[in-house]
């Protein structure tokens, strides 16, 4: 069956995980809401799922793993297709630094402070269970001292430069991710049969 042009895909973003010092302060939260935000904007076409909606899956709160802590990339197609999707967003926060450099010329050289965000994505394709783009995407930017000193001592839930690097990797990712499902074609799954009755996500 082929479907009509005017089909829409669906897609969620699942849970990412958080490997930085900053595990416990829903950075994770902004990220996506900023990141969901982008793809709204960027694929108008494709209807999203996200951590927080009304009905939301488990599997896309809690990661589906393996013993090794692997993510299980097949029991996460299996889930998605019963759910109806195209692909699923995943990644994880690899790393947020605060860093000094010495920037000037010759003898005028000073300390620069700079704050370092890198997060990983990966968008797995739901029918195959194979990976559409697996990416880092990282920003760098100048920051205060007073900035610096809040991510050295790891007091950064207010840290307008962390908020704002979150939200340009979200763009940049965001816009990424659009390019890679826009080429995907429309499919659906059949979830369950019964008698002469097919069910089809």
């Amino acid at each position: 069956i082929t479907a009509p042009d005017d089909m829409k895909k669906k897609v969620a973003i699942s849970f990412f995980a958080n490997y930085t010092f900053c595990a416990n302060q829903n950075l994770e939260e902004l990220f996506q809401k900023n990141l969901a935000e982008t793809i709204n904007r960027e694929c108008p076409d494709i209807l999203l799922i996200k951590p927080g909606d009304a009905g939301c899956p488990d599997f896309l709160i809690r990661p589906l793993l393996l013993q090794s802590r692997h993510l299980d990339n097949l029991a996460l197609a299996k889930a998605g297709q019963r759910l109806g999707l195209n692909a699923i967003i995943t990644g994880a926060f690899i790393d947020i630094i605060a860093h000094k450099e010495k920037q000037g010329l010759l003898w005028f050289k000073d300390d620069t402070n700079f704050l370092r965000v890198l997060i990983s994505c990966e968008v797995y394709d739901i029918e195959t269970g194979a990976k559409l783009l697996d990416e880092s995407f990282d920003y760098e930017v100048r920051i205060d001292e007073l900035e610096f000193a809040s991510i050295k001592t790891k007091k950064v839930k207010e840290t307008a430069a962390l908020k704002n690097a979150l939200m340009h990797i979200a763009e940049v990712m965001g816009e990424k991710i659009c390019n890679t499902i826009v080429v995907l074609p429309w499919k659906g799954y059949v979830v369950s049969t019964t008698n002469n009755r097919i069910i089809i996500s």
